[in-house]
């Protein structure tokens, strides 16, 4: 049914209201729920510590203070995806000039302008967490990508261009990434520096590192994105490089700390993560997810490349990565931007994160398992889903970071009901009709701003989300399940209402994104339960 969806027209003639004008249960109620809940009560707290400028990171923190008072110097415009990793202008011919002009032209350099498709570079990735990791005082303006809608007049005043990302420090505005980069290192140096000195045989080591991803992004996207394997074994052999120089520094980071032991010992934030480490991490991250789904290579958890785990593994204990990391699923296939959360819902976009800047990748025999888990099909988004694993699955999750199920259920259902009436309509696209907009070229494929929602389905589209909440906050489903089985029966000789209200949980199930949405733990829960809502009306 997820092949009708969108420029297709939608799902057919509907008929009478499955669910009538049923109250219960109401919004109302089930926030006042969600919000009893510790999950809910922690979320409301973190709101308020945002909205203060204080709190952990998080892609809803607008404005980020680390202490200090006043305005912040610094307004960072970003992505509303928190980033575009595959447009980008590189630092690493400009770092290689001043200690090996000659390598500045090697064949092996990957060197594009800014994107025409989405008009942003991969550093908005890398400036984010460099002024959380640096504790910058900043303020958050979240401009979307071109591939994804127009940009705001406001902004495209400022930057005619409109790349991203930029920013303005004390009123002057720059978007060139490495700028950018520059100007934050030398102007805020405390409480810790992100490149070594440029005299220092650290900084060459840097260079080496920066090539190397280079030669690791070349071979990744030769493998993932043409057809068969036959760059398999030079990627792997990049990989195998990657792992050794991980395993040759004395942390889990690329380069070794340059506190001595008094400042280690005193708390020195300096760690050794670094400027190299930042410039891996988008790559890596979307390399683990596009192997395992177009070609069955298994990145993360694979007893070949453990110095890579163990960096994947102190990565997701630093707040700042977590505030942006995604799943496997967002990454490949659908994200949307901010719609469970943001108030402005209408101008919000659908987002599609690998597919819009290269393509789909191309899929080989042997990799129809892990593709179908990522995608869902093959039960791993049904209930009762199997418990988070820290070691095991192609998605570990720490303990750290593993809310347990009734978290991860409570906040799917805080995050549903916060946007609820945005949602429901949103959802009814589903059984709409498309505007042809995500087909033209540069278009993410799952977005369609100008898409037209079924109204008329609305009000059995909002009862059912209402009832996959209720489910989500109890943890049972017999009450809910009964609810929705009763409207299914009802239809009788109408059942393309049915028909279509399933079409738009389909369309609604097929958009959870992370991060912007909610987590990996809790988006799991609400796509298991949207199935469980599919499964019940057929």
């Amino acid at each position: 049914m997820a092949s009708n969806l969108g420029a297709s027209g939608g799902a057919g003639p509907t008929g009478p209201a499955l669910f009538g004008d049923s109250p219960d249960p109401s919004w109302s109620s089930l926030r006042g729920e969600a919000i009893a809940t510790p999950t809910g009560a922690g979320i409301e707290e973190n709101k308020r510590l945002w909205d203060a400028g204080a709190g952990p990171p998080h892609t809803d923190a607008k404005l980020r203070l680390f202490g200090t008072t006043g305005e912040p110097r610094v307004v960072f415009y970003r992505d509303t995806a928190a980033w575009c990793p595959y447009c980008q202008k590189w630092h690493v011919a400009d770092l290689r000039a001043e200690v090996a002009p000659e390598l500045v032209n090697s064949p092996n350099d990957v060197l594009l302008s800014s994107c025409s498709v989405c008009g942003a570079y991969v550093f908005s990735n890398e400036v984010w967490l460099m002024l959380e990791e640096k504790r910058i005082p900043f303020r958050v303006e979240k401009i979307n990508m071109r591939s994804y809608g127009d940009k705001p007049s406001s902004y495209l005043a400022k930057v005619p261009s409109g790349l991203l990302p930029a920013i303005s420090l004390d009123g002057e505005l720059m978007t060139e990434s490495l700028s950018i980069m520059q100007t934050l290192e030398a102007t805020f140096p405390e409480p810790r520096r992100m490149l070594p000195d440029r005299e220092s045989p650290e900084f060459q080591e840097a260079v080496r590192l920066l090539n190397l991803e280079r030669e690791l992004f070349r071979w990744w996207c030769q493998f993932v994105f043409r057809s068969g394997d036959s760059s398999r074994g030079a990627l792997e052999k990049t990989l195998d490089e990657v792992n050794s120089a991980l395993a040759s520094s004395p942390g889990p980071w690329f380069l070794p700390s340059s506190a001595s032991e008094d400042e280690a010992a005193n708390g020195s934030p300096d760690d050794g993560f670094s400027l190299v480490d930042l410039t891996y991490v988008p790559h890596l991250e979307r390399m683990a997810a596009s192997t395992a789904y177009w070609k069955g290579l298994q990145l993360r958890g694979n007893e070949r490349w453990p110095s890579i785990n163990r960096w994947f593994e102190a990565l997701e204990m630093r707040p700042a990565y977590m505030a942006g990391k995604s799943d496997f699923y967002t990454h490949v296939k659908a994200r949307w931007t901010h719609l469970l959360s943001h108030p402005c819902f209408p101008s919000r976009v659908v987002l599609k994160d690998i597919p819009p800047q290269y393509g789909d990748g191309v899929s080989i025999r042997g990799a129809e398992a892990m593709k179908a888990t990522i995608d869902g099909t093959d039960g791993s988004w049904s209930l009762p889903l199997a418990p988070l694993d820290a070691t095991q699955g192609l998605e570990p999750v720490s303990s750290d970071n593993n809310p347990g199920e009734d978290g991860a259920r409570h906040e799917a259902a805080y995050k549903l009901i916060g946007n609820a009436e945005a949602v429901a309509k949103f959802a009814c696209r589903g059984a709409g009709r498309g505007s042809g907009w995500n087909l033209l070229p540069g278009r993410a494929p799952l977005s369609d701003p100008n898409a037209t929602p079924n109204l008329e389905i609305l009000p059995d589209v909002d009862y059912c989300l209402r009832r996959v909440a209720s489910a989500l906050l109890k943890g049972t489903l017999d009450e809910d399940e009964a609810a929705l089985k009763r409207g299914a029966t009802s239809s009788g000789g109408h059942p393309g209402t049915a028909a279509a209200v399933e079409a738009s949980l389909v369309y609604l199930r097929d958009r959870v994104g992370v991060p912007r949405d909610m987590t990996y733990p809790a988006a799991r829960q609400l796509r298991a339960h949207l199935n469980w809502a599919i499964k019940t009306l057929k």
